[in-house]
């Protein structure tokens, strides 16, 4: 039977992240749709019953990189000796200049 994988999380309770993230690297067979990934559910307990007795640990490099995030200026406004956003927001809204 094909699934969704977040059918196959809602009705199994393995967490969403790790059966979309085992997608990824090729660990689960599965076709892709569009952003959704469908899943044998049959063959798909079967290979997670295998991974959870192998208690192989995750290895840093296998997972997936996060992306670095890039901080920008405002386009109109240089350096106004407020250290945070949340400074300036809070004087404008108060009124106060530096």
């Amino acid at each position: 039977m094909v699934i969704s994988a977040k059918q196959f999380c809602a009705e199994t309770g393995w967490p969403l992240k790790t059966i979309r993230r085992m997608c990824r690297t090729g660990q689960l067979e599965h076709w892709q749709r569009g952003r959704v990934y469908l899943l044998n559910k049959d063959e798909t307990l079967v290979r997670l019953e295998l991974f959870k007795n192998q208690n192989i640990p995750a290895q840093v490099s296998d997972l997936p990189r996060q992306r670095k995030c890039r901080i920008t200026a405002l386009p109109d406004a240089g350096f106004d000796g407020y250290s945070s956003r949340a400074e300036r927001m809070k004087a404008l809204l108060l009124g106060k200049k530096k």
